[in-house]
């Protein structure tokens, strides 16, 4: 008996009437647009419907890789699967099955302006007068140890400030992992790709906590708009409103991984 039907065509397959692309699967179809690296549509979605119906693993079998220099400490994981060809044909050559290495990019944010800065003062003004202080930016990504900090704009009045600067960061990108790699002199570690701005006061007698903060995740980028007033916050996705009356800083290490 024929327990099920399928039908491949390209970028889609039909199980047992149920309707699988891979687009579900991959959602970020710029990351796999070379098929040299990934593979055909139809291998692809072939094994993410047998991973979904939880029939096979992308591995067949894992060890665990010791060193009797330093026994009971692991070395790394050895994963092995099968490959079954027909006795008709003639086996192909072996497939090259190292992870892609990591991207060296570069990420440029320019910061325009701030405007209605909610700002401290370190002197109570007296009623009617304008409220000034010195503003900066400080730009963080991910893995990087130290901020990179905008020029000063002084006196800025009422929390607005313009600053037309622009901020570089290099890093490692690993496409398989969707994440910022560091490298390690033992073990490479793997951050989300989130970079930090924070809008600070440049006098530290004034406060030392950011007026405002916002993390962007690289991997959920919102789509740019043509309009000021259409770019709110509402566009990013899973932001976190800050806590009304707190200065509190998240740092963008103890994001969860998705």
């Amino acid at each position: 008996k024929q327990w099920y039907q399928r039908r491949v065509r390209g970028k889609t397959a039909s199980i047992n009437g149920e309707m699988f692309a891979v687009e579900e699967f991959e959602k970020h179809n710029i990351n796999y647009e070379d098929s040299t690296m990934w593979g055909e549509y139809k291998e692809r979605i072939a094994l993410y419907i047998l991973l979904e119906m939880g029939l096979i693993r992308d591995y067949v079998e894992k060890r665990q890789l010791t060193d009797p220099v330093m026994p009971g400490v692991p070395q790394g994981r050895l994963l092995m699967w099968v490959d079954i060809f027909p006795f008709s044909e003639k086996p192909p050559d072996p497939m090259k099955v190292d992870p892609p290495n990591p991207v060296e990019q570069e990420l440029r944010v320019i910061v325009h302006a701030v405007t209605k800065v909610k700002t401290l003062q370190e002197i109570e003004p007296e009623p009617g007068m304008e409220l000034l202080n010195d503003l900066v930016v400080q730009g963080i990504f991910s893995g990087d140890t130290e901020a990179q900090v905008s020029e000063i704009h002084k006196r800025a009045v009422n929390g607005d400030g313009m600053f037309n600067w622009r901020f570089k960061f290099n890093f490692l990108y690993s496409y398989l992992q969707r994440k910022v790699m560091v490298p390690g002199d033992i073990e490479d570690t793997y951050y989300n790709p989130i970079v930090t701005l924070r809008v600070m006061d440049s006098n530290p007698a004034v406060t030392k906590e950011p007026y405002g903060y916002v993390h962007l995740n690289l991997s959920y980028m919102p789509r740019g708009m043509c309009k000021e007033d259409w770019a709110i916050m509402d566009i990013i996705p899973e932001y976190v409103e800050p806590p009304k009356g707190k200065d509190e800083v998240i740092d963008p290490d103890d994001t969860p991984e998705d």
